[in-house]
């Protein structure tokens, strides 16, 4: 009981040593010094011809003129609201469609969603919110005429009255995100762990190329911004960022950063980058700001998201087929589309972004198109959800810089082959009746479907024991038009063939003659032939986009070097007539099951998932690999063998585990882990093109030694 007092006393204050050390809220401008407030009545005000009555006696701090805000609403027909939550004053002008945003003891001000500043910050006094009198109104597009030493007149700025004739009402910005930056609580962060900046789906490293100041996290941009595409030029002064249209100029002798958009240049009072040797760096707010972005912090992962903003939606609804196109700040990724449970419909999830758009329906004017709506979740993704009057919708995406574009298209929903009598049928179901452009080869022998602005999701290959048919292939191109084409790969050459369409199906009849008739079947790919040609492997490279899988000792990631030895893979396997399917292609990230599901719709007849090994341990090292099904055990042993030869590393074996690929695959499967990333001496054999090629081709004589045997 004597050590009570002393250790709540201890307690309490460690706490406050602690909360004050954990956390910073990032300001963008130094705290303002305290002033004498003085009030005077020697003031008077003018708009248009008429004088402004005030209730409250304007203020003089630093011989700056505040104004009492409220006694200015009804003469300027100013709609003034208080939001509590955010403790921020929103002015709407009745004259035009302008919006301001206004916060105490802050000088930025956001007008019509651009940011700006005034030179004094708004204040509250006795009860009574004053803003900076001439700044103020010329931010809202106000003219400011001085009369006298103590009389000014306020007018409409023909500026703002042009703003009248263009309505942004589905466009207007949500106040509370727009803030989020400056009120972001964000850690002073430690040096000896790994932390990241993430642009979207990618992972940079930053542990040594940051550090903390007054608050404030500065960080080396610059080689981040190239690895995103960014053109980057460094001075001795300044540096310098571009990309879509947009070009950033900081300056180490300026307060003000440059900020040229097309043609459009602006100033803005951000805060200086610091140089430390040759190299500039950047504050991190500053650089979120410029680029129009927003922050987000996972302390789970120590991972700083740069979020773009979503800044316009336009419905292009008079077009067929119709379109949406979402212009945003910074590139974006929708999801694939995922269809409603309640309704015909989609949504669309677009992570690393937010809407500066206000929530709610978006009008529409379409006959295919009922209603869109867009929602940002936890403050780190948005959801675009489309209705639709009909079900035979499919919103298919495009990017095209900063533009996203969704084209609402029709499907192939299903192909139906069969044999009749002295005949091979092929059923093709669309969405709604199409007519297909069609052509034959004869060397080799194909027949070549196209069915423009029409999307599928059909399994890039099926295969068939009929006289005729071989395989039907299907893709989808959006380069130069949205079209699906379906291949058919005959095995006898033909000159004819007869089509017909029954509403939503197309039917292709081929006739078997007589001499075709009598010729011994051909064994199907899928049986247990000898070889490789005609097999349909699917390669899965492990993790990718924000998934980077395991990390070297300087940071490189695993997700790269598996990407690339999936590649070499694939050239050896088509070299000898397979039929490669990727589960992962470029730097993206599929789920599990989607990557299963791709090897299971094109019936494979092997998955080869590809990975590198990690493990907390630096000298853990060696090669092995995995297999779970009685089936993959035979295509491990053969791809184990191999890799264990050609690379002559420990030997760790083969080993049975249940991960979900093997397990969920309908196929023999199996997943390897040739090297360790976070072993210095592998990683060095890894980096090396010729190890990676060794590993590929390791990897390509064990599926060969397996199929044909």
């Amino acid at each position: 009981m004597v050590y009570y007092p002393l250790m709540k006393r201890f307690l309490a204050c460690l706490f406050l040593i602690s909360y004050s050390c954990v956390t910073v809220i990032f300001t963008e401008l130094p705290s303002l010094p305290i002033a004498p407030i003085v009030p005077t009545s020697d003031y008077t005000f003018f708009f248009n011809e008429s004088q402004i009555e005030l209730e409250s006696p304007p203020l003089l701090i630093n011989e700056k003129l505040f104004i009492p805000l409220r006694d200015f609403s009804n003469p300027l027909e100013l709609d003034i609201n208080y939001q509590l939550k955010d403790d921020s004053y929103i002015i709407n002008v009745s004259e035009s469609h302008l919006s301001a945003l206004f916060i105490p003891n802050s000088t930025e001000v956001w007008v019509n969603q651009k940011k700006q500043y005034l030179n004094q910050a708004p204040l509250t006094y006795n009860q009574r919110f004053y803003i900076p009198f001439i700044d103020s109104f010329q931010s809202m597009l106000f003219n400011v005429e001085r009369l006298s030493t103590h009389s000014y007149k306020l007018s409409i700025n023909p500026k703002q009255a042009s703003l009248s004739k263009n309505s942004t009402s589905s466009t207007s910005p949500s106040h509370t995100l727009l803030r989020q930056i400056d009120n972001l609580t964000l850690p002073e962060f430690e040096d000896d762990r790994p932390l990241y900046v993430s642009f979207g789906t990618s992972l940079h490293n930053i542990q040594s190329e940051f550090f903390n100041k007054n608050g404030i996290t500065y960080i080396n941009f610059a080689p981040i911004l190239k690895k995103e595409k960014f053109k980057v030029t460094q001075t001795k002064d300044s540096i310098t960022i571009s990309k879509n249209n947009k070009t950033i100029t900081w300056s180490l002798k300026k307060r003000t950063t440059q900020i040229k958009t097309g043609k459009s240049t602006e100033n803005r009072p951000l805060i200086s980058p610091i140089k430390k040797g040759s190299t500039i760096y950047l504050p991190l707010q500053a650089v979120v700001i410029a680029l129009d972005y927003n922050l987000h912090w996972d302390s789970r992962e120590r991972i700083i998201t740069l979020l773009s903003h979503i800044k316009k939606i336009k419905v292009h609804d008079k077009k067929h087929p119709p379109t949406i196109t979402l212009t945003s700040s910074g590139e974006i990724s929708p999801e694939r589309p995922k269809p409603s449970f309640w309704g015909n419909g989609y949504y669309i999830k677009i992570p690393y972004a937010i809407s500066q758009l206000t929530h709610g329906t978006i009008p529409v004017n379409d006959i295919s198109l009922k209603k869109i709506e867009i929602v940002n979740h936890n403050d780190e993704f948005s959801e675009l959800f489309v209705g639709f009057t009909t079900s035979k919708l499919y919103p298919h995406i495009s990017k095209s810089g900063l533009d996203t574009t969704i084209t609402f298209l029709n499907m192939i929903n299903k192909v139906d082959v069969f044999a009749g009598a002295n005949k091979n049928i092929i059923d093709i179901y669309s969405s709604s009746p199409v007519k297909p452009k069609l052509w034959l080869s004869k060397n080799p022998s194909k027949l070549v479907i196209d069915y423009p602005n029409i999307v599928s999701h059909l399994p890039e290959i099926q295969r068939y024991n009929l006289q005729l048919i071989d395989r039907v292939r299907t893709s989808f191109s959006s380069k130069s038009s949205l079209q699906t084409r379906i291949v058919v790969d005959l095995k006898e050459s033909i000159s004819t063939y007869n089509i017909s369409a029954d509403q939503e199906k197309t039917t292709i009849t081929f006739f078997v003659n007589e001499e075709i008739a009598n010729k011994k079947r051909h064994i199907p790919s899928q049986s247990k032939g000898k070889g490789l040609k005609n097999k349909v492997i699917v390669l899965d490279a492990g993790h990718g986009g924000r998934d980077p899988g395991g990390v070297g000792v300087h940071h490189e990631f695993e997700k790269t070097y598996a990407l690339d030895i999936t590649e070499r893979l694939k050239k050896l396997l088509l070299n000898e007539g397979v039929y490669v399917v990727e589960a992962r292609k470029g730097d993206t990230n599929p789920s599990l099951s989607d990557r299963v599901s791709i090897a299971n719709k094109n019936k494979a007849d092997a998955l080869i998932s590809i990975h590198i090994n990690y493990f907390i341990n630096k000298n853990t090292q060696g090669t092995e690999t995995y297999y779970y099904k009685y089936k993959d055990k035979k295509l491990a042993q053969e791809i184990h063998k191999e890799m264990a030869k050609a690379l002559k590393r420990p030997n760790r074996g083969v080993k049975r585990s249940k991960l979900y690929v093997l397990n969920h695959s309908k196929m023999p499967a199996s997943l390897i882990e040739p090297l360790f990333i976070t072993n210095p001496t592998e990683l060095a054999l890894l980096k090396k093109p010729a190890t990676r090629q060794k590993i590929a081709e390791a990897t390509f004589r064990g599926i060969r030694n397996y199929f044909s045997k």
